[in-house]
């Protein structure tokens, strides 16, 4: 699309700069509802900049490089956050004698360490003026930033319903040793030799708009516009674990905002000798359809054992009357509904190099609220995972800068 884009306006610039002398008078002057005087390497004009200059009419178009700071998911935990804090047995982790002893089962590993990271991205605008009056579309791309975290030896709880992941533990009573061997069922504790949490970020967005050009008493410009706008806000959490109880084990969760919803917006610019000055800021009230799937695979490779919970077994799922290894897959998909607010705020300043080619360098605010983020939607039961529905409210923030070229505008 954007190659096809590019050919267009590279078609329209390499005709519209076609000299009277090539083509006549005449002719020249038919391409006047099109792009105004048709000569954009001509000598930019500063006659009138310092009283009351007219702003360019026709067809216009903008290209913009970005690159920008996107801020990360709120800071959840990997694992569940109620099944921690009770003991639990970890079979193989310490020496043989101690093995038996229990210990505290926690969450070792949160998504903190996913940090505001820099994308770049590109911004185009195509549109057309004329008599105040016109209109123009605008689509920006952010492209997938990718981060990564790893722990070693990491503790993710799991919650466990139907208490499949217990254990007997046998120890030798100090405090009564007349008792003997004292037995007792403790919880079985995951831990896990290698983690890794891949998170990938990825958002673009498409606008049509209507707009309309005032020109004030000072001889400024302030540009109304209003339409139609789509923006796309996707992430992937991909988890994988290796070594433990649940050996091999993992959980994809993908969620995508698809927002929609009416836009306004304003621009104000002015010129000052070479330079041109703007503001521009966008506001959209909208629609937010989630879409959030989840795939898991847990323990490919994990223990198996004997239900008779002898020390140092690993544990069995029962199914009927039989046994199964320790092995559960789930996919789950759910539609959630959210309202979202999407903000825009650009400051730039555009150097004028002719009369209808200026290069400019801005500043860029953007804020989503309402979003589905996959790190906080992770439901940790086992042996089937899920979606916690209710965390798909975060905000995002995005910032940086925009270096590009304007036509015409």
């Amino acid at each position: 699309m954007r190659t096809r884009i590019a050919c267009m306006v590279l078609v329209w610039l390499a005709s519209a700069t076609v000299t009277r002398a090539d083509w006549g008078v005449n002719q020249n002057q038919d391409l006047d509802w099109l792009v105004g005087d048709a000569q954009f390497f001509a000598p930019r004009d500063l006659s009138d900049f310092d009283t009351k200059p007219h702003a360019n009419e026709g067809v216009f178009f903008t290209a913009n490089f970005l690159r920008w700071r996107v801020t990360p998911p709120e800071t959840s935990t990997i694992g569940n956050r109620d099944a921690v804090g009770h003991y639990a047995s970890f079979p193989g982790v310490v020496p043989p004698f101690f093995d038996t002893l229990p210990r505290q089962q926690l969450n070792s590993l949160n998504t903190s360490w996913y940090r505001t990271e820099d994308f770049d991205g590109q911004d185009f605008s195509l549109g057309w003026v004329e008599d105040n009056h016109g209109w123009f579309v605008r689509g920006f791309e952010m492209h997938g930033r990718d981060q990564t975290i790893t722990g070693r030896d990491t503790m993710v709880a799991f919650a466990d319903p139907q208490q499949l992941l217990v254990q007997q533990v046998d120890f030798f009573n100090f405090l009564n040793p007349f008792a003997g061997i004292t037995s007792q069922l403790y919880p079985v504790g995951i831990i896990f030799d290698d983690l890794k949490a891949d998170l990938e970020t990825r958002f673009w967005t498409v606008e049509a708009n209507f707009m309309y050009r005032h020109r004030t008493h000072y001889g400024d410009w302030v540009e109304f516009f209003a339409g139609p706008r789509y923006l796309n806000f996707g992430e992937e959490f991909r988890v994988k674990a290796w070594g433990g109880l649940l050996n091999e084990s993992w959980w994809y969760t993908d969620a995508h905002n698809h927002i929609v919803g009416p836009q306004i917006g304003m621009r104000y610019f002015k010129r000052y000798s070479s330079w041109q000055v703007s503001f521009e800021g966008r506001f959209m009230p909208a629609f937010n359809y989630q879409d959030v799937k989840q795939m898991t695979h847990l323990a490919s490779q994990g223990g198996t054992g004997s239900l008779l919970l002898v020390p140092n077994t690993f544990p069995l799922i029962q199914v009927g009357n039989g046994m199964a290894p320790l092995q559960s897959n789930s996919n789950e998909r759910t539609d959630e509904y959210q309202f979202s607010a999407v903000g825009e705020v650009r400051v730039e300043a555009a150097y004028i190099v002719t009369r209808k080619i200026n290069l400019k360098v801005g500043y860029n605010l953007m804020v989503v609220s309402g979003l589905a983020r996959p790190t906080a939607m992770v439901d940790y039961t086992f042996p089937e995972m899920g979606i916690r529905r209710d965390e798909n409210d975060q905000t995002m923030f995005a910032h940086g800068f925009n270096f590009g070229v304007e036509i015409n505008h």
